[in-house]
């Protein structure tokens, strides 16, 4: 499934969002850096979409390429590119 921008109800629905392997770019507000930030993402098989059990907003775990780990944005984003 492609969403291209992807809204707090929309997101409750979505269990996976892409293929294992597919890349993208994600763009979200980061309060660790207190200003929104672009990452180069990797689905792999540790990625998911979910709800904060406590909190109930939406995350999204994605594999940072450049930082080569996993990185979660919260509550809202936006898919910018995906590429195979």
């Amino acid at each position: 499934m492609l969403l291209s921008h992807i809204t707090e109800s929309e997101n409750n629905m979505v269990k996976q969002q892409f293929d294992i392997g597919t890349y993208f770019t994600i763009k979200y507000y980061a309060d660790k850096h207190s200003k929104t930030i672009t990452r180069r993402a990797k689905w792999t098989e540790d990625c998911l979409v979910g709800t904060h059990k406590v909190h109930k907003y939406p995350y999204i775990k994605y594999f940072d390429v450049d930082a080569n780990g996993i990185r979660c944005a919260s509550k809202s984003w936006e898919i910018l590119e995906v590429r195979k």
